[in-house]
């Protein structure tokens, strides 16, 4: 990971936690 983004391929995903504690995680497809 680099900047809290992790790089596989041809995808870049992140996760984080919201104010209610919920993990949730976003991702692109280059």
């Amino acid at each position: 990971t680099e900047a809290h983004v992790c790089v596989l391929g041809s995808e870049k995903a992140a996760w984080f936690k919201d104010t209610e504690g919920n993990w949730l995680c976003i991702h692109q497809d280059l």
